[in-house]
């Protein structure tokens, strides 16, 4: 196929972008579903609840992030009764030239989580496909014979895309991932499983450089900075000090949070989602579980979807 490589971030600050598992599902096959009908290639991608990393090759990078967005907005709408744009209006895009610019870039991509404090142990993780490189059985976890239908039924894709009778769906209408990533691609680039481990917890950031630098393409080297944007400086540092050996995860994770919210709060003002809710009902709700838990402003802010100063 034509095309180059990028890797391209979506953000969303105001709220988050997945609440529950079944979000991630219809995230991720949003992302799938763009990537077919836009003739991209995916190579990897990690999905975080309120933004999304993802390496892929395609000739319109504008074209597939308009194809995502719309697909996933129109869901997230649909299910929590909310209307306009979701998440930021504008997205990251950097081109990857060189081997070790490429094996960085997609070693901070699968990284993500434990920077996050998501978990400890990134083969864990579900919303990545770290489990299907190096690994020729990597169709196992994928193995129900749902068909598109089912999937349709359960709302995790939407009726007028297309999808390949090809790709198979698991129990809880998420798209195979082997058959819309591209494995060979990484593994090319990093050329062993080893290699591919040692990408995944190095921390000798000032050698790293070193090597993009000697790739001699003349760009900047892909740093943890460079890959997260949207994040304060004092939050790179804070990661970028991180001992992977002893690292301890969240107290309680967005989705955690959010299903906290839905679970037990949302009934108790008769409401059906969190957009219903008013903002002296969100500062209610922000106190209570604050009163019974340490959970940061910022975080309440963009689980309740709303800003975080008006919390305090």
């Amino acid at each position: 196929m034509r095309g180059r490589l990028y890797h391209l971030c979506f953000t969303s600050h105001q709220e988050v972008l997945c609440r529950r598992h079944s979000d991630y599902v219809r995230l991720f096959n949003s992302m799938a579903q763009a990537a077919i009908n836009t003739g991209s290639m995916l190579v990897t991608y990690n999905i975080m609840s309120n933004h999304l990393h993802l390496a892929l090759i395609t000739s319109d990078t504008g074209h597939f992030m308009q194809r995502l967005r719309s697909s996933y907005t129109q869901m997230f709408n649909d299910r929590y009764r909310r209307t306009g744009m979701l998440g930021d209006p504008h997205y990251f895009k950097l081109e990857l030239e060189g081997r070790h610019h490429v094996t960085a870039a997609l070693s901070y991509i699968l990284r993500n989580p434990s920077h996050h404090r998501l978990c400890a142990n990134l083969f864990a993780y579900p919303y990545s496909p770290v489990l299907l490189y190096f690994n020729n059985h990597r169709s196992h976890i994928f193995n129900s014979d749902n068909d598109i239908s089912d999937a349709r039924s359960l709302r995790t894709i939407r009726r007028k895309n297309q999808i390949p009778g090809s790709v198979r769906f698991d129990v809880s209408g998420m798209l195979d991932m082997a058959a819309v990533t591209n494995t060979e691609i990484l593994e090319g680039y990093f050329g062993s499983y080893k290699a591919f481990q040692y990408g995944l917890v190095r921390t000798d950031y000032d050698r790293w450089e070193e090597e993009q630098a000697n790739d001699r393409f003349g760009v900047a080297p892909v740093t943890l900075a460079s890959m997260e944007p949207h994040l304060p400086a004092q939050a790179v540092t804070d990661m970028m000090t991180q001992n992977m050996a002893w690292l301890k995860e969240a107290s309680i994770t967005d989705e955690g949070l959010c299903s906290l919210i839905d679970g037990q709060y949302l009934s108790d003002f008769h409401k059906h989602s969190y957009t219903e809710l008013t903002v002296d009902e969100k500062i209610k709700i922000a106190g209570h579980i604050r009163e019974c838990r340490y959970v940061q402003l910022r975080q309440l802010g963009r689980c309740l979807g709303i800003r975080p100063e008006l919390l305090m």
